[in-house]
């Protein structure tokens, strides 16, 4: 099956599941799904950015407890100010999308290419 036709048919099937489950049993399928597809996510980003940062010298500790901060910064962000956490969250997944994309890029502009990276995934999620 192609990937247009996958994501076709995903997107049909999360509406669907959007406007025939409850909310509590909806929000029961959010949290499932973001603790095992979101947790895999996360352990791929921090064996990325192990391997990226000082080109494999940092330790998987370092990258560990730095990924986990973050995480709790924007939950708490989400929990206190749930307007400006939404908006930061996106932003941020904007750069991050953009980033994966060009991942093999290499280029001596850092500001260009955080550019494109940040506008490009915002152009993806909008």
């Amino acid at each position: 099956m192609k990937i247009e036709n996958f994501n076709i048919v995903t997107t049909f099937l999360a509406l669907w599941l959007a406007v025939t489950l409850g909310s509590k049993l909806e929000n029961y399928l959010a949290y499932f799904l973001i603790l095992s597809i979101g947790i895999l996510h996360g352990s791929n980003d921090i064996r990325i950015i192990n391997k990226v940062q000082n080109n494999g010298k940092s330790s998987l500790k370092q990258s560990l407890l730095g990924y986990i901060l973050i995480v709790l910064l924007g939950t708490a962000l989400f929990y206190f100010i749930p307007a400006l956490g939404l908006v930061v969250f996106v932003l941020i997944s904007g750069y991050h999308f953009g980033e994966q994309h060009f991942s093999a890029l290499e280029s001596d502009y850092q500001i260009a290419k955080f550019g494109l990276y940040f506008f490009y995934g915002c152009f993806v999620i909008f």
